[in-house]
């Protein structure tokens, strides 16, 4: 019989403190300088590009992740523990190790098994984890529906990957093999997953991340020390 896992939440307090990037640093990256010319002969307007192949979703969030040079925010319903979840993972960890200032804010609900690997890059002192809504048991998560179903049923569904606040890709994917198409098990590829690949998205699609960022009582940072691992 699987064994209950159960620990407090940790505190809000004490929180870092981190900020969207200004127009001018976010301008000034190479993902500002390669966009700004588009932008000056169309002032006032966003280009999008829409990822219908999935291997071409999984590989722009890959080079986004590569090019960025002072931010990447990243936020997501389900994150699987599984290859392109942790290719994607170690793609933010590579970020960061270049100096990239890293906010990774995934929903409890969908992030079964990856406690450890996520309280592991926690420690990175450019990367921060938050989680949505979360659960005090973590393993069996579900039972927890049963004395707290109010407050466990209310989700977070968003998923954008946003680079140095000049491109972002939003949209129905969230991240796991079968998003990407990769391996031979079960494929989400009818048109509510096609993603878009959008800039500049700062006015928008940052500031609806920053504020699941900054949500009281339902965002918490990752617990680093004592959080239960996987069997």
């Amino acid at each position: 019989m699987q064994r209950m896992r159960r620990y407090r939440l940790p505190a809000r307090k004490q929180r870092p403190v981190t900020n969207v990037l200004s127009d001018e640093e976010a301008q000034n990256t190479h993902l500002g300088r390669r966009v700004r010319p588009r932008l000056l002969h169309h002032p006032g307007e966003s280009g999008v590009h829409t990822l219908q192949n999935a291997h071409d979703a999984f590989a722009a969030r890959a080079l986004l992740a590569q090019t960025a040079e002072k931010a990447l925010d990243v936020q997501y319903y389900i994150w699987k523990n599984d290859l392109t979840g942790t290719l994607l993972l170690k793609a933010l960890l590579d970020a960061a190790e270049r100096g990239v200032r890293v906010r990774l804010l995934l929903d409890d609900n969908g992030i079964s098994g990856m406690d450890r690997d996520l309280a592991s890059i926690s420690l990175h002192a450019n990367i921060e984890v938050r989680i949505f809504n979360p659960f005090r048991i973590r393993v069996p998560k579900w039972l927890e529906f049963i004395t707290d179903f109010s407050r466990l049923n209310r989700r977070m569904h968003n998923k954008s990957f946003i680079a140095d606040n000049q491109a972002a890709i939003v949209g129905g994917r969230n991240v796991g093999d079968e998003y990407f198409e990769a391996g031979t098990g079960q494929l989400f590829a009818d048109l509510k997953f096609h993603d878009r690949h959008m800039f500049p998205t700062f006015q928008l699609t940052t500031g609806g991340t920053s504020r699941h960022w900054v949500s009281p009582p339902r965002t918490r940072p990752f617990d680093t020390h004592g959080v239960p691992g996987r069997d």
